[in-house]
């Protein structure tokens, strides 16, 4: 029996999205009115990865930190992670990613000025851990 998507996001869930999106997380928009949440991290940072998915617990998650190989000799392996989708996530798809004018159709990430008041302690932490500096 497949899991319906939450009905809701916890405070932590937030801060979590909103410190990941300013670092290393993504949404990707999975049809008109839903997106869902992924991220990748360096093996050296898989507790940290799993720290996150345990935040939005199993509710939310579809996997376990999943082991991907490198795509080029240069690059290091990556553990990562996926969320359901939900129309919940939309909203923040449409906040983060605009059209670019230059690119016309596709979209690019970008950091609105809207979020600064939503900064909290813990995704201000979350962000640092993410870019690290």
């Amino acid at each position: 029996m497949l899991k319906k998507a939450p009905i809701h996001l916890s405070a932590r869930q937030r801060a979590l999205l909103l410190g990941s999106m300013l670092g290393d997380g993504w949404l990707v928009r999975c049809g008109s009115a839903t997106a869902s949440f992924t991220e990748t991290h360096a093996e050296d940072q898989r507790d940290y990865l799993r720290w996150k998915r345990d935040i939005w617990g199993p509710e939310w998650v579809t996997s376990s930190p999943l082991f991907q190989k490198a795509r080029k000799p240069t690059h290091q392996d990556a553990y990562g992670f996926r969320t359901r989708v939900s129309p919940l996530l939309r909203p923040w798809y449409d906040l983060f990613y605009q059209r670019a004018p230059v690119l016309g159709k596709y979209r690019t990430k970008t950091y609105p000025i809207e979020i600064v008041d939503e900064i909290t302690p813990l995704a201000m932490a979350i962000w640092y851990m993410d870019d690290g500096c």
